[in-house]
């Protein structure tokens, strides 16, 4: 089970809930970050819980997980692929920090697997990079966040950061 909070920017709102297998029901409103991957969504998602059992999170290109600041963003925009700056109105700018060379266009996803690991796939299945953190600390569920200075920030499912990058 997996506490995921929704944090609507537009309202300067968020709302925790209690997930088991999706969104589940309302606990409270809190100061969380947000949840819940969506493409058409104006106010972009920051954290992610991935369920055990679960295929995971995949970002395609122009797909991000952005931090709760919208300072950085982590997905594809290829021929690049890892951290971005933000820049104004959500839009994404200079890599940050890139794990390995350039990738061309439409070759690859981003998947965050329920086992903890992150890997960079391309569309014919194979791995071309591992990020690592299979199977770290307590285990799942994990959630995945980009946190306000630029780090990729893996969490147990005991709260703990178990991974973080770079």
């Amino acid at each position: 089970m997996c506490e995921t909070a929704i944090f609507y920017f537009t309202l300067q709102t968020c709302l925790l809930y209690r997930e088991k297998y999706g969104l589940g029901t309302r606990v409270s409103v809190s100061d969380q970050t947000a949840s819940m991957i969506s493409t058409k969504n104006r106010n972009p998602a920051v954290t992610y819980c991935v369920l055990p059992g679960s295929v995971g999170i995949i970002l395609r290109e122009n797909q991000f997980i952005y931090s709760s600041n919208q300072s950085f963003a982590i997905g594809i925009l290829t021929p690049n692929w890892g951290i971005f700056h933000v820049g104004a109105y959500g839009s994404i700018g200079s890599t940050y920090w890139q794990p390995t060379s350039n990738i061309p266009a439409g070759c690859c996803t981003l998947q965050f697997q329920s086992d903890g690991n992150v890997v960079l796939y391309t569309l014919s299945g194979g791995a071309a990079k591992a990020l690592g953190g299979q199977g770290v600390g307590a285990g799942a569920p994990y959630t995945f966040s980009v946190s306000n200075t630029g780090e990729l920030v893996w969490l147990d499912r005991t709260n703990q950061i178990v991974r973080q990058l770079p």
